[in-house]
């Protein structure tokens, strides 16, 4: 009999799961709450990845700075409700709205199967400033479903009357285009998450006047979120002004889900899932009931064996590795929502 050395037990993990598709069933659900915290200092490092995916970010780290709160509730009862008649959702946000300015806002939202319309939204900042805008065309949040090649546009003007004597206005025109450019596993904070990732070019034309009209300022940014069902945004990095390279690697904002009220074990990938390799077996613990598929390959990638391509119950199994030749080996296991390898040497 030949004998079978494990050599390293956990050789890689993978999430290797089907490309998230959103509709508007997987919008957060009202009474869903969530926190963020960001980052605004002048020089934020990010490591963006590529298009496409599967891939992983990890924006995992410790973050000082602002606290954001996140609430999806009725539009009952809210300040400008009767302004909007068609609105079903209310996202109302509070913290550091603008910079480090600390502010409510209430945004209402019609979603449909083919898309996310945001009607207009009222903003409260320091009791002092109210600010309301009703947007005509609606502003478009996202299209339906949500997945890779999806794209939008929007145009929208605001003009804003920011001190209550109407000697500060401020005019702003806005074109955005949005694509969702890549999808993966995004790691936050709050956990791990299966995510689209949705890449906005920004360029906004603002103007204010203070008793005479000031020069006008044009500003240009990259925005990359990360979208997860039934939590909405998970991360946000937005790019310094004048930002042109879609892979920049300083960023002006870097916000991040640090904990919320969603069930988090329904929308991550399962990592828990393991193999390993001994006295000739191959064993796995899956952590749930799902299509299993085990493969042996050489060490210059030749598969040689499949060992199960089926459906497995949640738990431990093993399975008898055939007979091979002496050499190196690769045991691969890949389900729906990952992929374990463990490498193991075939003695005399």
């Amino acid at each position: 009999m030949k004998k079978v050395t494990i050599f390293l037990t956990l050789f890689a993990t993978i999430p290797l799961f089907a490309q998230p598709i959103f509709t508007e069933n997987d919008l957060p659900k009202i009474g869903y709450e969530a926190k963020f915290v960001s980052d605004t200092t002048d020089t934020i490092i990010v490591n963006l990845g590529n298009s496409g995916g599967p891939q992983t970010w990890d924006f995992s780290r410790k973050i000082l700075g602002d606290t954001n709160t996140l609430k999806v509730i009725k539009p009952e009862g809210t300040p400008v409700v009767d302004s909007f008649p068609d609105a079903k959702v209310v996202y109302y946000m509070t913290g550091a709205l603008f910079d480090t300015i600390q502010g409510k806002q209430w945004q209402y939202y019609n979603p449909t199967s083919s898309k996310m319309n945001l009607l207009g939204d009222y903003t409260n900042i320091g009791d002092t400033m109210l600010i309301y805008h009703d947007y005509d065309p609606d502003r478009v949040n996202s299209v339906f479903p949500l997945k890779m090649g999806a794209s939008w546009d929007n145009a929208y003007e605001t003009n804003d009357t920011l001190d209550k004597n109407g000697l500060i206005i401020s005019e702003r025109t806005t074109v955005a285009h949005s694509k969702v450019d890549a999808w993966g596993e995004v790691i936050v904070p709050a956990g791990r998450f299966k995510a689209l990732r949705i890449v906005t070019y920004d360029t906004t034309i603002a103007k204010m006047t203070f008793l005479v009209p000031l020069t006008p300022d044009t500003i240009e940014k990259i925005k990359y979120q990360w979208i997860a069902a039934d939590l909405g945004p998970v991360m946000l990095i937005e790019s310094k002004d004048g930002e042109t390279n879609p892979s920049f690697d300083t960023a002006s904002l870097y916000m991040a889900l640090v904990k919320n009220n969603g069930i988090q074990e329904n929308y991550a990938p399962i990592l828990t899932s393991m193999l390993k390799v001994k006295d000739s077996r191959v064993f796995l613990n899956l952590a749930h009931s799902e299509y299993v598929r085990l493969e042996i390959f050489d060490v210059s990638g030749n598969k040689t064996a499949i060992l199960h391509n089926s459906a497995l119950s949640a738990g431990e199994h093993s399975l008898k590795i055939p007979k091979l030749i002496p050499g190196v080996y690769f045991v691969k296991m890949t389900t729906p929502t990952c992929s374990r390898a463990a490498k193991f040497i075939v003695l005399n």
